[in-house]
């Protein structure tokens, strides 16, 4: 199920029989053509009988709303519920418009809840669709948390298993399950050079394989960090694969093999901006100038050597930051990344783009 944030979480304290949503605050369904429902998440309700309408109308007009459903009845508890709102044949379909009425009685009576549209299962996108996904991590499935704040484990959504876990507590990366772009969870590193997830046991892909990353993530500062590690050692003059975006000195350093400085690849002075979601990838090859693209927007790649260089380190994988060089951890959220074991097409790599935009409110082309 892919959801898609309409309201916040929303506290809503009254008197009143009836409480109707403010005209300002309607909520706008027209960008999500296959919407297949609305949920509903109800994390308090104080009083009794409070009910929740769900009314929508085609145009932005008083007049024109009517219930899409039967009244919701929230009841008392302030344990988190889940309601999905159906559609009904009796009631109007959704429109262009939606909007909420509350139903209460006692006094004060109240609701903390927020609304979410289900995008069609059968016309989204899933990265697997591609051939060659060897690996997809996503904030919102196959978490593993310790105390409900780390993450211990960040299971491999391919079907591959190649999960990344880290099983001291003080090196997990926080864990926030709803603050989010589009009220997806984050994953959050940075709090130390040593918060990292890893693979130990296995390489994700064969030495120089050509590759495709792509990452949706944000940073809390404008300097950024590494995002994640092929191999894990350079011990003995041995070569990795570290992804990152890096600035120092007014330059942008997006690929290290971690012996090589005519390996580093940079792009012209970049300045990605702080606590906002974006999109990075990556194509690689042993052969060919690195393609590197922010947002969907391509860059001018720099790399004296050309071409990324065959890795020759201990196995594994590391999310979070560069194992041989923990000077720059990613300082921020990551929120989703896919890597695939060959280079994209031209259109495959735009739907895998705008599949992540979507998700977490990047605009791409």
């Amino acid at each position: 199920m892919h959801t898609v944030l309409l309201q916040p979480w929303t506290t809503i304290s009254s008197g009143l029989t009836t409480f109707t949503q403010e005209e300002q605050e309607w909520c706008n369904v027209a960008p999500y053509s296959d919407v297949a429902g609305v949920w509903i998440d109800v994390s308090l309700v104080e009083g009794t009988d409070v009910q929740l309408l769900l009314q929508s109308s085609p145009s932005h007009d008083e007049s024109n709303f009517q219930p899409i459903t039967p009244a919701i009845f929230l009841g008392a508890s302030s344990a988190p519920t889940f309601v999905k709102a159906v559609r009904m044949a009796s009631t109007v379909p959704l429109g262009r418009w939606l909007r909420w009425q509350l139903l209460g009685t006692g006094s004060p009576w109240g609701a903390t809840f927020r609304i979410r549209v289900v995008l069609s299962k059968q016309l989204c996108f899933s990265p697997t669709d591609l051939a060659g996904c060897v690996l997809w991590l996503r904030s919102d499935a196959g978490v593993t948390l310790v105390d409900e704040t780390t993450v211990s484990i960040w299971s491999d959504q391919s079907g591959n298993g190649y999960n990344v876990s880290q099983a001291t507590q003080g090196n997990q990366p926080g864990f926030l399950p709803d603050s989010g772009p589009n009220g997806e969870p984050d994953i959050l590193f940075g709090s130390s050079n040593t918060v990292l997830l890893d693979n130990t046991v296995s390489n994700l892909l064969a030495s120089g394989q050509p590759r495709t990353i792509l990452v949706a993530c944000d940073s809390g500062n404008t300097t950024g960090g590494a995002l994640c590690c092929f191999r894990l050692s350079t011990a003995g003059g041995t070569s990795v694969c570290a992804i990152q975006y890096i600035v120092i000195s007014g330059t942008t350093y997006i690929y290290s093999d971690g012996i090589n400085s005519a390996s580093n690849a940079s792009i012209p002075g970049s300045s990605i901006p702080a606590f906002t979601p974006f999109v990075l990838d990556w194509k690689l090859t042993t052969s060919a100038l690195p393609v590197f693209a922010i947002n969907g927007v391509a860059q001018t790649v720099g790399q004296d050597n050309g071409y990324m260089t065959a890795e020759t380190g201990t196995e594994g994988f590391t999310v979070g930051t560069r194992e041989d060089d923990l000077a720059f951890p990613w300082p921020g959220d990551i929120y989703e990344i896919l890597v695939y074991n060959r280079v994209l097409l031209p259109n495959e790599l735009i739907q895998v783009r705008r599949y992540l935009g979507a998700r977490y409110g990047v605009s791409v082309p």
